[in-house]
């Protein structure tokens, strides 16, 4: 068996309830999340949730200077950023929050990039959600880059490209290498660009040196999201399997292979990888995901009933990010296996509404398998209709 190479400690903030029984926020740095998760518990904090995973978090030694107090306050802003990624997110908390120190230091820009979220997998999601990015200063950047998103998220190839260009034209691989592998792997699943998945996986290949000093995991998620778009489930699975090569511990990695087990490979398989995942460890964005984990293999044993729970519990943990583009993926693939599952208990009225909210996304970005099985259950309601995106957009932020 592999050994697991030595891993730096990265910086995640979390949340929980102190020894008083008051709530707490703040940062831990392990190399790890089961360390971090370890060491606020013999500080005796409970209810812990981390916002971010180890493998793809940054060391952030600017923190050291910050008191407990401002610590606390970053990590709040940084937690809600990540549900709500707003210039009213933003102007709040600088009100409320960034005085005299943190005016001038870097914030954590939480609407950022995803490798592989079109697949409605994980862990470029929480890459994006917790790569460090933007001062405040440039937030027309961060707005940019949101607009960018939701346009891609919907198939305005268009749109897409022009906020992708301006913040390319402005943010090179060296100023911001993680934002450029973003939109490297979101341009390769363009279309209009590359009709042929050889030519999309060229462009990533060309960055393979940059994916691999500084998100290595980012490398398999882009290539396995192309493969899936040209409907290639098999190879998709053999990609993402690449990620357990990088020995990383992630929970999130083994969240991300076991959904694709359960989805592309074989139920006995992704039951097996759910034995090996802690929800505990798991960033509070992805947790939703182990209950579509078990979704999914009920889904495939014909366990329609426990299929339906799983997923609906799955699908209003995702709701708490439908304020950020990207998670938009995630949440309409989740709430397609939910509709399936619907559909099989006779609640199919249900399922549609569901679905109609979620289905601008999906007809988009959800795998083709999912879509084939949809389009049989609900004839008509994944046509392309471009007139309607932005309404239902609209749809997936109502409360």
């Amino acid at each position: 068996m592999p050994t697991s190479k030595a891993r730096s400690e990265a910086t995640i903030a979390f949340h929980g309830t102190n020894a008083l029984g008051r709530p707490e926020s703040g940062f831990v740095r392990a190399d790890s999340n089961q360390k971090a998760l370890k060491a606020l518990q013999e500080r005796g904090i409970t209810d812990v949730r981390l916002y971010g995973d180890s493998s793809c978090g940054a060391m952030r030694p600017e923190l050291e200077k910050l008191s407990t107090q401002e610590l606390a306050q970053l990590a709040e802003f940084e937690m809600q950023s990540m549900k709500e990624p707003s210039r009213r997110v933003y102007l709040r908390q600088t009100l409320q929050t960034y005085r005299a120190p943190l005016i001038a230091g870097t914030l954590v820009f939480s609407a950022a990039a995803v490798a592989g979220s079109a697949t409605g997998m994980l862990s470029g999601a929480v890459i994006g959600l917790s790569m460090p990015l933007f001062s405040l200063y440039a937030y027309r950047a961060s707005a940019r880059y949101d607009k960018g998103v939701k346009a891609w998220n919907t198939g305005d190839w268009e749109q897409a490209l022009v906020h992708f260009n301006w913040l390319l034209a402005r943010y090179d691989e060296r100023k911001m290498p993680e934002m450029v592998l973003d939109l490297t792997s979101r341009m390769a699943q363009i279309p209009t660009l590359f009709s042929e998945p050889e030519d999309a996986l060229t462009l990533i290949e060309a960055r393979r040196d940059l994916y691999k000093k500084h998100l290595p995991a980012g490398y398999y998620q882009a290539r396995a999201s192309v493969l899936l778009a040209a409907g290639d489930s098999g190879a998709f699975l053999r990609e993402l399997k690449q990620l357990e090569s990088l020995n990383d511990d992630s929970p999130v990695t083994r969240l991300d292979i076991a959904l694709a087990e359960a989805r592309f490979g074989t139920p006995a398989a992704a039951q097996e990888r759910l034995r090996d995942i802690d929800p505990a460890l798991l960033p509070d964005p992805c947790r939703p995901g182990y209950h579509w984990l078990e979704g999914e293999i009920a889904l495939n044993n014909n366990r329609f009933g426990d299929a339906a729970h799983y997923l609906s519990e799955a699908v209003n943990g995702f709701l708490d990010y439908r304020n950020n583009p990207v998670m938009w993926p995630v949440l309409a693939s989740c709430t397609g296996a939910l509709a399936l599952a619907l559909a099989h208990t006779n609640e199919h009225e249900k399922a549609e509404t569901l679905l109609s909210q979620v289905q601008h996304v999906l007809r988009i970005h959800g795998d083709p398998v999912l879509q084939a099985k949809l389009k049989l259950k609900f004839p008509g309601l994944l046509a392309d209709n471009r007139a309607e995106s932005q309404q239902e957009s609209a749809d997936i932020t109502d409360d």
